[in-house]
C-alpha cells in the first residue's frame, strides 16, 4: 500500500487517521526498506505509547470516582483553588462534574496548566 508512496504522501494519508489505522499502517509501513519510512512507523509507534500512557494516567485519576459510584454517588465533583491563600492574597476555587466518559488530553493540576492549553474565561 504504502511502497510506492513517497514520506509526504504517506504521512498526508495517516494525519488525522485513528488508532487502528495507525496500528495496521504501522505493520505496513515496517515492511518497507525505505529508511525514511521505518523511521516515520517508529514516530507514529512512540505516538501510540504516549497515548496509552495518557489514557493509563486520566483511568488513574478517575479512581476515586469509580470508587465512590460503586458506592452510589451519582454525581462527583472534581475541585481545585489557586491563589496563594486568604493571608497573602486572592484564592478562586472551582468545582466541575464531567460525564463519566470524559477523556480530557493533559487534564492535570490548574496549576500546572499551560496558557496555551487553557480554555475561554467563563
Amino acid at each position: 500500500m504504502f511502497s510506492k508512496m513517497n514520506l509526504k504522501s504517506i504521512e498526508e494519508q495517516l494525519r488525522g487517521a485513528g488508532r487502528e489505522e495507525i496500528i495496521k499502517a504501522i505493520g505496513l509501513l515496517r515492511q518497507d526498506e525505505r529508511k525514511t519510512v521505518q523511521k516515520l512507523a517508529e514516530k507514529y509507534e512512540k505516538q501510540l505509547k504516549r497515548a496509552q500512557a495518557e489514557r493509563e494516567r486520566i483511568e488513574g485519576l478517575k479512581r476515586y470516582e469509580r470508587k465512590l459510584m460503586e458506592k452510589g454517588y451519582a454525581l462527583v465533583a472534581g475541585i481545585d483553588e489557586a491563589g496563594r491563600g486568604p493571608l497573602a492574597g486572592p484564592v478562586v476555587a472551582a468545582a466541575v462534574i464531567l460525564p463519566e466518559d470524559v477523556f480530557i488530553e493533559g487534564v492535570n493540576d490548574s496549576k500546572k496548566t499551560q496558557p496555551s492549553k487553557e480554555g475561554p474565561a467563563v
